[in-house]
């Protein structure tokens, strides 16, 4: 699988870097809010969702949508993160 958090950034691949990318983003305390259904079809997902977060003293937001594509088991091929510093709020 390969994970682009935010979209244009290095690809980051394989199960050991991808769970040290979300240990890490998990450590901020970072909570995640849906946006609005999941969108999805042909073995693909989309979805809005708001990081809320507390950084630096102040409360932050991140508005980002992400797409998911996965293989025929189900199984997570592709995810990527759509947001950029005009998603940011509070920074």
């Amino acid at each position: 699988a390969t994970v682009e958090d935010p979209i244009g950034t290095p690809l980051i691949s394989g199960i050991d870097a991808i769970r040290a990318f979300y240990v890490k983003s998990m450590k901020t305390g970072a909570k995640l809010r849906l946006d609005g259904p999941v969108r999805g079809g042909d073995r693909c997902a989309a979805f809005a969702f708001t990081v809320l977060l507390n950084y630096q003293g102040g409360e932050k937001q991140i508005s980002v949508i992400d797409t998911f594509a996965f293989n025929e088991a189900g199984k997570v091929t592709q995810m990527r993160a759509f947001w950029g510093p005009e998603n940011m709020q509070g920074f």
